[in-house]
């Protein structure tokens, strides 16, 4: 929803996946494990699980930079939306050990 309160889709397409450092992988491995914070989540495949982090980061990012913008500003300036959505999400995958 944009700072005038309009509702829009967006479709993207991400690719994502480990990072290429020892630390990264190390922290990727981790999440394909389940170890972190997944005490009782047994209903996830490791893949669904992380597709899921993955897609919530992305929805998540995304409205932040959305809900400061106007529609003309989302349309008019998509380089810098869009950067500004590639920075924001890779921000947090960096935490899991992936790349974009």
């Amino acid at each position: 929803m944009t700072i005038e309160k309009l509702q829009f889709s967006l479709p993207a397409v991400f690719t994502i996946g480990p990072d290429n450092n020892l630390a990264s992988l190390k922290k990727y491995a981790l999440l394909l494990s389940g170890k972190p914070g997944r005490q009782g989540s047994s209903s996830h495949t490791s893949g669904n699980y992380v597709q899921d982090i993955v897609k919530g980061i992305i929805e998540g990012e995304t409205r932040v930079i959305v809900s400061g913008m106007t529609m003309e500003e989302i349309f008019k300036e998509r380089q810098l939306f869009k950067q500004h959505v590639i920075d924001n999400v890779q921000k947090e995958l960096d935490q899991f050990g992936l790349r974009m």
